[in-house]
């Protein structure tokens, strides 16, 4: 079917929908209606609802007034970034971390905290980011979160599943029985992995392992025989 035209043959606008989506929920969560808004811009409230309908684009002034009224950065709104804050430095740490907003805002929080007499809570935080099985715990909730959306459906995603499947002999009913038993096996390495690195952590200001024996898991940040594979 062909694109509708209108009175002077041109092809309609496209629809600017990042931009109106990130309005929308800007305005949804104002808990104001679109008059007060657009009163309180300086604005009319027919170029608001265009722009929220995403039926139009502001100027630059325009853009600059919505960006300092909601108190986000003109490049979120435009989509040039996942960071709402119009802070730049706040924006450079996300950008260069791939933290959230939320994120850095409880890590500052918690940077701000001094419960213990013996070690503040950010060197806490600290080490258990740099623990040498840090990485490897990300990997295993990551791979837990993947086999349970694979499709197997798709042969390309099956194939490594299946063939570990068949290697173990593991017994199931059907693909979801079979992603939900190697996604609990990446579960269950990773609460290991998060157990040892919090034994490591208190026992360095404690010389005490509370949770683990200091040889029950030698290694555990290799890829044990009966984990699922690493691709």
């Amino acid at each position: 079917m062909e694109e509708t035209q209108n009175k002077r043959g041109r092809k309609p606008k496209e629809k600017f929908s990042i931009f109106s989506q990130r309005l929308s929920s800007l305005i949804f969560s104002s808990y104001k209606n679109l008059n007060v808004i657009a009163e309180e811009m300086g604005i009319t409230r027919q170029s608001l609802a265009q722009y929220r309908d995403g039926n139009n684009i502001p100027d630059a002034l325009t853009l600059t007034k919505i960006a300092d009224y909601f108190n986000v950065s003109a490049d979120y709104l435009l989509g040039r970034t996942d960071v709402k804050s119009a802070n730049v430095d706040l924006k450079a740490v996300c950008e260069y971390t791939g933290l959230s907003e939320t994120a850095i805002f409880q890590l500052r929080t918690i940077n701000k905290l001094c419960y213990n007499k013996v070690v503040r809570e950010n060197e806490i935080v600290s080490d258990f980011i740099s623990a040498a099985d840090f990485d490897d715990l990300i990997y295993e909730i990551s791979r837990a979160i993947h086999v349970l959306n694979t499709d197997f459906e798709d042969e390309s995603e099956a194939e490594m599943w299946l063939a570990y499947a068949k290697l173990f002999q593991m017994r199931y009913d059907n693909y979801t029985d079979l992603s939900n038993i190697i996604a609990k096996q990446y579960a269950r390495s990773a609460e290991t992995l998060s157990t040892v690195i919090i034994d490591n952590i208190i026992a360095k200001y404690s010389n005490t392992h509370l949770l683990i024996q200091t040889n029950d898991y030698k290694g555990v940040s290799e890829n044990g025989s009966n984990n699922p594979p690493k691709e």
